[in-house]
């Protein structure tokens, strides 16, 4: 009985894709010329509604059709043709993959052709959508210039917890239950053509559909390099679902040596059988090799010798103890800021009168992952499990101990950092009953400030105190959202809720974030007096 079941499904969706074909079903008659004029019509539109609808968004938030706000711009009638068109080219492969994808999970629920093709073309179409109307939210809360991909990398590759922060960060239940509604109305919607118009057959086999999508993807490709050439269009793309799709697709795909840079990058991999070498790669003075691609081998400088940590008289077990307080966040012109007549950091301005400050530093990373382990390994470009002030400290006789705030364990951190090399380590994962944050994902998980002093307290307490030690203390509440529950009224602001931070409300959010500000700068008073 089961293998006739299965072979009566098997027949029923082989009767269906001759139908979807033009073929006639068996036993039946042929269905008129007109089948199969819906799948290319809905098709076409789609690809239409999607290039408007990203070009709205590209003109409201970059300027794209003017300003060129933080952005290139589109400049004349030939520039807004060349773009429109590989949009199209590009809008076409992304929603021919998605009609592919989409076929196979829309025909467990439908059987009547009609149906089929508007529930794909609603789907299909409603995904890019989506995704332009939450990055937009994201630009909103977080910066105009944040892409998806910066989000994954500020989520330190945790793809589900930087989607999870582009929900908290939206109206996740408005979004969610709008997009229940428009599924709802789609799939009625579709039911009641599939009864109106029995005669508009569907789709192509299943097959074919699948090799319309990859010649598709092809001519998408192909798109991206043509645009490579000229500066706004690839802005353009860069910004849209399909063209970011198509480029994350490309980046893994020609990435053939795993380097991080494929054909497709700006600049592209000059060396693409070459781990080792790529566009900025660290250059190896003096080994004939060109590294990096530009202007050939950097030659060695003369009256330049190594110094390892031994050779220094300030790292010796009898040298003083230091302290590195990673702040997140932190605005560069906070020190010696008042607020309705209150000093800000008053502890941080103590520190730069009686001691030594500079506006002169600079970060070469945006993100937490890269900048950290730029800082802690001495490189540019950091490498795994390469030595850091970690081991420098250890091989000098100090004690290391690491407190932070979040969670460091993400972005290879263990090996980038050397936290597993520290004689005491803890973060955020340590106290997950402190959070102050709804969720444990990686990306969203930190303590307050409270809890990491308490940690450092609790150690200097219990360490050798003749023995030198090297500590470093990550205080995160700088970092968005900027409030917590167990955040001090040091300036007397009002609270600040998620829902809040938008750009009607800036004022109220830099008020919030100023005393969040005063928050850390107590935190670091009662580390250096303990």
């Amino acid at each position: 009985m089961a293998r006739e079941r299965v072979a009566l499904r098997k027949g029923r969706v082989r009767r269906l894709e001759r139908m979807s074909d033009g073929a006639p079903a068996e036993g039946g008659a042929a269905p008129p010329a007109r089948s199969g004029a819906l799948a290319p019509l809905l098709f076409v539109l789609s690809v239409a509604v999607l290039g408007a609808i990203d070009l709205f968004f590209l003109a409201r938030a970059k300027g794209f059709l003017a300003s060129g706000f933080n952005s290139q711009s589109l400049t004349g009638f030939a520039d807004v043709a060349g773009f429109l068109g590989l949009a199209a080219v590009c809008d076409a492969a992304l929603l021919l993959t998605l009609w592919w994808g989409l076929r196979p999970l829309v025909r467990r629920v439908s059987a009547h052709p009609v149906h089929e093709v508007g529930l794909i073309a609603g789907l299909a179409l409603g995904l890019p959508v989506l995704a332009n109307a939450l990055l937009n939210r994201v630009h909103e809360v977080l910066g105009n210039l944040l892409a998806l991909d910066a989000l994954f990398a500020l989520a330190g590759g945790d793809a589900v917890g930087a989607i999870e922060e582009a929900l908290a960060t939206s109206s996740a239940l408005a979004l969610v239950a709008s997009a229940v509604v428009g599924v709802v109305l789609l799939h009625l919607g579709a039911k009641r053509a599939g009864r109106s118009w029995p005669a508009i057959g569907g789709l192509p086999s299943q097959r074919r559909l699948g090799a319309a999508a990859l010649v598709g993807l092809l001519a998408g490709f192909g798109a991206l390099t043509v645009a490579s050439r000229t500066p706004a269009w690839a802005f353009g793309l860069h910004w849209k679902p399909s063209g970011m799709a198509l480029l994350g697709t490309a980046a893994r795909v020609t990435d053939v040596d795993f380097d991080g840079v494929g054909w497709l990058d700006r600049p592209p991999d000059f060396a693409p059988f070459d781990s080792s070498r790529h566009p900025y790669a660290l250059e190896i003075p003096g080994n004939g090799i060109d590294e990096d691609g530009w202007a050939g081998d950097l030659p060695v400088l003369p009256a330049v010798t190594a110094r390892t940590a031994a050779a220094d008289p300030a790292l010796t077990p009898g040298g003083p103890s230091l302290v590195l307080i990673f702040l997140e966040t932190f605005r560069a012109d906070l020190l010696g800021k008042s607020f309705r007549g209150q000093d800000v950091t008053p502890h941080l301005d103590r520190l730069a009168r009686e001691g030594a400050s500079s506006r002169q530093t600079f970060t070469h990373s945006a993100t937490t992952w890269q900048a950290r382990a730029q800082l802690l390994q001495g490189r540019l470009v950091p490498q795994l499990d390469a030595p850091t002030l970690i081991d420098d400290f250890r091989n000098a006789g100090y004690e290391v101990a690491w407190l932070s705030g979040q969670h460091d364990g993400l972005r290879d951190g263990r090996r980038l950092l050397g936290t597993d090399r520290a004689h005491h380590f803890r973060d955020a994962r340590s106290r997950l009953d402190e959070r102050t944050t709804p969720s444990q994902r990686p990306i969203s998980l930190q303590v307050s400030w409270k809890t990491v002093v308490e940690e450092t307290e609790s150690f200097l307490e219990t360490r050798d105190p003749g023995r030198p030690v090297f500590l470093y203390v990550n205080l995160v509440d700088t970092h968005f959202p900027y409030d917590h529950d167990r955040m001090d009224d040091i300036l007397g602001t009002a609270r600040l809720a998620r829902s809040d931070i938008r750009p009607e409300a800036s004022e109220q959010v830099f008020e919030a974030y100023l005393n969040a500000v005063a928050n850390v700068d107590r935190a670091v008073g009662r580390v250096l007096a303990a």
